[in-house]
């Protein structure tokens, strides 16, 4: 207050409305960083959860682990099938081998 007392009364005046308005300015600008600061707060949390949907979606973390089991268990099934039908495979070729045996010896007695 004594600062103003040195100034005229119109050069006084001027400075407290300056004050006041850069007293507004400075409340404005703070209510808008406190709304941008919410925003971004808002923008870095949706960032996060599309990161961890897309680590999900694409084969991180438990769904992931859960879907190499189940491709591990089909392979280790399929392996097994194809096992299964090679055994057949060579079944029956020795089983044709042995009946080719038999009819030769077969032919061979009656000879």
């Amino acid at each position: 207050q004594s600062g103003w007392r040195t100034l005229g009364a119109r050069e006084s005046s001027l400075w407290k409305r300056r004050v006041v308005l850069v007293q507004a300015d400075y409340d404005d600008l703070t209510r808008e960083l406190e709304r941008f600061s919410v925003r971004e707060r808002q923008r870095a949390m949706e960032e996060e959860e599309r990161k961890e949907l897309l680590r999900r979606t694409r084969g991180g973390g438990d769904a992931a682990r859960h879907v190499v089991d189940i491709d591990l268990e089909s392979g280790t099934r399929d392996s097994a099938k194809r096992s299964a039908r090679a055994v057949e495979d060579m079944l029956g070729m020795g089983t044709a081998v042995l009946d080719a045996y038999a009819s030769q010896r077969e032919r061979l007695k009656s000879a």
